[in-house]
Order: C-alpha cells, then structure tokens, then sequence
C-alpha cells in the first residue's frame, strides 16, 4: 500500500518532469531565431542552468582538421581558463565523449583538469558532459563543472543528453555559419586575413571616425620586392 510520502514524492516527480518538458520546450523555440553562434551558445547555457545546475559552462566544437575539441563559450566561473583551453578527442572527460559520442558522469573531475592551474583544480569537485551530435557523429560537447562533490547524477545525465540532443541542430548550424563567414575572411594558403577581410575592417574604422570627429585611421602599404615570384609558385 503506498504511504503519503511516497504519493509526494511522486508528485515531485511529476512536477519536475514537467518542468523539464517546459524548458526543452521553450528552448526549442527560441533556438534557431539567430545563427550568431555566441548568441546561440549564450542562450544555450542560460537555458540550460534552470534544467542543471552548474558553476561552469564550456560549449565544445570538434576540429575536424587537428582533431581537438576547441571551447566557443564559456560561461560562469573560470570562464577565462576554460575559453582559452581545447582538448585532443579521446583525452579527458570532453575528449572521451567527443569520440566516443557518448554522455559521462560520475567520473573524478582530475581526468579532466590535467594541467588546471591550482585555484581552478582546487575547487571543481565535479563535472558532467554528454555530446553534441549529428548523422556522422559527435561534432562537440557541453561540459558542466560544480563545486559541490558529487552534484551530478545519472538523472542529470539524463537531462544534460535531452538538452544537447535538442540543441545540436540549432549549435550545429551557427558553427557552420561561423565557420563559413571565417573561410570568406581568410586567406586559404596563409591563413592570414584576405582582401575582403582588410576592407570590411578600413569600412568599420572609418565608420567610427566619421561618428567620432577626434578618431584617427591611418593605413600603412607594404610593397614587397619579388613577391609575384612566391604568388606564382605557391598559389
């Protein structure tokens, strides 16, 4: 015969289900109005604290070129030491994921702070990750730290691979378009921005000085001797 406590802990989790429901609901909603990525991300993570809970966030893409999960947001403490540090796929809790395309909790967050400076690896007691994924595979991941000792569960698991499973086509195609706005700006064989990239930056400098009369722009030109040589023969 079941006791009241049990019928309100049944409630409970009724309630937290719909809670649940709600938020995805609305996440899904509101993704996909923007394909600014950053804006994208941020929306994610704010989402994402009313379903789980964390004192960090760090959004990972896969870089199919050197094959390392590289951070494009992050949120929350150590924001600054998160955004600046990428992973090799299959190393650490996020680089497992990444290959393996498969969620991971309950594991010592050690494994994923090699190399963290102390006052970072000091205070994270617990971490959680699961993967961003399409048809081929992982493309990224989201990684949640906290500062409470086993603040993660399999229920939150569970929650963090329903967020991410719906949010990935929205991730999915700000980073495409990240990516391609990127690719017109730069230069194939260098690396280093091209023409196109020069005059949208003179267009956007000299915008500001026409709005602020004390502003000044100045442009240096470079000839270099012989360098229709190097142009010929590398491209």
């Amino acid at each position: 015969m079941s006791t009241s406590g049990e019928w309100s802990e049944g409630f409970r989790s009724i309630e937290r289900a719909q809670r649940e429901v709600a938020a995805l609901h609305e996440l899904t909603q509101v993704l996909g109005a923007s394909l600014n990525l950053q804006d994208t991300a941020a929306l994610v993570a704010a989402r994402l604290r009313e379903i789980v809970p964390f004192d960090a966030c760090v959004i990972y893409s896969l870089d199919d070129k050197t094959g390392r999960a590289e951070p494009v947001f992050a949120a929350g403490e150590w924001a600054e030491f998160f955004s600046a540090r990428g992973v090799a796929a299959g190393e650490g809790i996020t680089g497992w994921v990444v290959a393996n395309a498969r969620g991971m909790s309950d594991t010592p967050p050690e494994l994923e702070l090699s190399g963290a400076p102390a006052e970072v690896a000091s205070q994270v007691r617990d971490c959680i990750c699961a993967p961003l994924v399409r048809e081929e595979g992982a493309f990224g991941a989201v990684t949640l730290f906290s500062k409470t000792a086993g603040a993660y569960t399999a229920e939150h698991l569970r929650l963090l691979d329903s967020v991410c499973l719906h949010t990935s086509g929205a991730l999915g195609n700000a980073l495409a378009h990240e990516r391609t706005r990127e690719s017109a700006l730069t230069d194939q064989l260098t690396g280093l921005p091209n023409a196109r990239a020069l005059h949208l930056m003179l267009e956007h400098r000299l915008a500001e000085c026409r709005r602020y009369a004390a502003e000044v722009v100045s442009v240096l030109s470079i000839d270099v001797d012989d360098f229709r040589e190097v142009n010929e023969q590398f491209g």
